[in-house]
Parts: C-alpha cells; sequence; structure tokens
C-alpha cells in the first residue's frame, strides 16, 4: 500500500517494513521541506508491483526487509529508475568496517542510532536533490516534545528507544518481561507527557533525540 501525503512536487519513497518508523520519517521529510510528496512501501513485494518510477526524487530503504534485503529493492529501483539517488538504513549494530562495506553499496547509509540530523544532511547533499522551499519555521521545526523528554522515566525512554528502532509492541514486551498492556500503558503515558497524538510523533522525537 502506498501512501501519498502530497499530489504536487519531488516525490521520496521510503520501503520499511515498519510502519511507524517509515510514518516517523516520511513525517521529518515533510516538516524539514524535503519533499513535497512521500510513498511508503512496506516491503519488496509491493515494490516489485509498482509500474511508477519516473516521479521518484530518491529513495530511503531499510536494510532489513522481511527476510529480503534492501539491496535487492536498489537493484529493482536501478533497473527501472538508474540513477535514482537511494539511501540504506540499518537498526543494526554495525563496526566501522560494516558500515563502510554497506555504504558502499549506495554511497549513503543511516543508521536509526544516529541523529535525525544525519539523515536530514544525507538527504540534502543527494545528487541533483534541491530542498523546496518552505517557511524557516517549518524547515527547522523540533518537536516540543524534545523539551519534554526529561519527564519520561528510565522505564519509558527505554520503550521509547525500542519504538523508534520498529520493534512492534509485542516484541518489547518480551524483552522487558512485562504484558503487552503494560507497554501500551507506558507508550500513552509517553505520548501524554510529550504532548504527541500519535505513535509516529513518538518515533519522530526517538529519532530526533538520537535515541533510535
Amino acid at each position: 500500500m502506498i501512501k501519498s501525503n502530497v499530489k504536487a512536487g519531488p516525490v521520496a519513497l521510503i520501503i520499511d517494513d515498519h510502519r511507524i518508523v517509515a510514518d516517523g520519517i516520511a513525517q521529518m521529510l515533510t516538516s524539514h521541506a524535503l519533499a513535497q510528496d512521500v510513498r511508503i512501501l512496506t516491503g519488496l513485494a509491493p515494490l516489485l508491483a509498482e509500474t511508477r518510477f519516473d516521479d521518484l526524487g530518491f529513495a530511503i530503504i531499510d536494510f532489513g526487509l522481511a527476510g529480503k534485503t534492501g539491496l535487492e529493492a536498489v537493484e529493482h529501483l536501478h533497473a527501472h529508475a538508474p540513477g535514482l539517488p537511494c539511501i540504506l538504513m540499518t537498526g543494526s549494530t554495525l563496526s566501522r568496517a560494516e558500515r563502510a562495506d554497506m555504504q558502499r553499496h549506495t554511497g549513503f547509509l543511516y543508521h536509526k542510532q544516529d541523529p535525525v540530523e544525519r539523515l536530514v544532511d544525507l538527504v540534502s547533499a543527494l545528487p541533483g536533490h534541491q530542498p523546496q522551499a518552505g517557511p524557516p519555521d517549518v524547515a527547522k521545526e523540533v518537536s516540543p516534545g524534545l523539551m519534554a523528554l526529561h519527564r519520561l522515566t528510565s522505564r519509558e525512554r527505554e520503550i521509547l528507544r525500542s519504538l523508534g528502532r520498529g520493534q512492534p509492541v509485542e516484541v518489547i514486551a518480551g524483552e522487558l518481561c512485562i504484558s503487552p498492556a503494560t507497554v501500551r500503558k507506558h507508550r500513552e503515558n509517553m505520548m501524554s507527557k510529550l504532548a504527541v497524538r500519535s505513535s509516529a510523533r513518538l518515533v519522530r522525537i526517538a529519532m530526533q533525540a538520537g535515541l533510535a
């Protein structure tokens, strides 16, 4: 399923099977005026069913795609849109050598544990990319929730970090030896403390804070 936020302007393609993470990145791209239109695909299969690539400006692709690798997505995109700038993304722990090896595939690598400003810089530096004009206060938008991170308990910050990495509630519950209902309650408390209305906004805050 493709999610299109705006119908005009250059298109950013995000391929990530963790929808909350993808939504957080999409919000970051639009709020920083790096894209006016964002499409989200949840895996390789939806990409293979796509027929239109000529409107794409760049792609951000998760390296791990439900048993596949993001490299397969990159190969498919380059077969249909030669030269399309692609940023590989991963949340796995990597050594410096492993980072360098992954970066060689596309020239651009973003680690989910890096600050979100790193991703902003990568997109801004893509060949032929020109950020769209927008109000300065929007392009430099920082979530007010960042200013309230100190209100979170250590357990809430731990769960926020896991949410930012795209882990499902059930997985987080298993790792922390608590019930899914408890994780959801912590999530609700965080949303209240940080004054956000969606899990995607929580993910965005986690990325901006360098927690994800």
